[in-house]
């Protein structure tokens, strides 16, 4: 009786220290629409990434944002977007994007080599050094 009360517990305790809520990484303060997701980072530098469409397997534009507070673009940045699937035995596509317009960096040769779930993350190091991370979660249809 005693180690059954205790497991409870042990439990409740484990249980009360986990997330809460839904959690959804594409609902958790990002909005998300035909490919688009918005995440704010720690600093106060916003990053969108886009598809150009709907991501499908083959060849696809990844557009990364880079914008201030009050949505101007921040230049002179350097993004690298990588795309792993969520499962293990793929290797990954990395594509560095080059700045297209102020705060507007998009990948060259970025492709989606199967269908399933991917997490593209971007890494973005701003001109003063400041690095930050984002990741977006995105189902790849077949062509």
């Amino acid at each position: 009786m005693l180690r059954a009360f205790l497991a409870l517990l042990v439990i409740g305790t484990l249980a009360a220290c986990g997330p809460s809520g839904n959690q959804d990484s594409e609902s958790e303060g990002a909005s998300s629409t035909a490919g688009s997701v918005e995440t704010s980072n720690a600093s106060s530098v916003l990053l969108r990434t886009e598809t150009a469409t709907d991501p499908v397997v083959g060849p696809s534009t990844v557009t990364v944002f880079v914008l201030n507070p009050d949505g101007s673009g921040v230049s002179g940045a350097t993004v690298e977007v990588t795309g792993d699937m969520t499962h293990a035995g793929m290797v990954p596509v990395i594509d560095t994007a080059a700045e297209v317009r102020p705060g507007e960096y998009a990948t060259g040769a970025f492709e989606f080599t199967m269908a399933g779930d991917w997490i593209l993350t971007t890494d973005v190091t701003l001109a003063d050094g400041t690095s930050l991370t984002d990741e977006v979660e995105l189902n790849v249809a077949r062509e």
